[in-house]
């Protein structure tokens, strides 16, 4: 699976979030960009039980502020979203965050493979499909995503 890539003004707004979304226990999945007359940051976070418009909506009002103060964006439309129930997994670390959901993988030989995901760890991904813990290297995977 090939890991997207990121640019030095990502990894900026991840590191000024970062103390925000661990006082308010959210983990980072993704930040997008798409430029314009007017930047649109979109910011994915998920907390297991702070994901409905009210709480996104709080946190959306504590990190605006840092957002703004941020050189790069003068005219930008900042959106705080959940992951979404079909998410495409784009990274290693969406694999950490996403430990006891439903995935779909589809391997490098075509294979269609679901079930929850159980852990992560050294590139080895552990699915349970119908009570046995199925495992794949990371680098197999040509696709994987959350799955509902």
């Amino acid at each position: 699976m090939k890991e997207k890539n990121k640019n030095r003004i990502i990894l900026e707004i991840e590191k000024n979030l970062l103390k925000i979304l661990e006082e308010n226990e959210y983990k980072l999945v993704d930040i997008d960009i798409i430029g314009g007359k007017r930047t649109n940051i979109i910011i994915y976070l998920y907390n297991k039980d702070k994901l409905d418009h009210e709480h996104l909506s709080d946190i959306s009002s504590k990190i605006h502020p840092i957002v703004e103060g941020m050189i790069y964006f003068k005219n930008f439309l900042l959106e705080v979203s959940s992951p979404g129930l079909y998410r495409k997994l784009k990274s290693k670390h969406e694999f950490d965050i996403f430990i006891g959901k439903n995935i779909k993988l589809v391997n490098d030989r075509g294979n269609v493979i679901t079930g929850v995901l159980t852990d992560f760890k050294n590139d080895m991904i552990y699915i349970k499909n119908n009570d046995k813990i199925i495992n794949f290297n990371i680098n197999e995977i040509k696709n994987a995503s959350l799955n509902g």
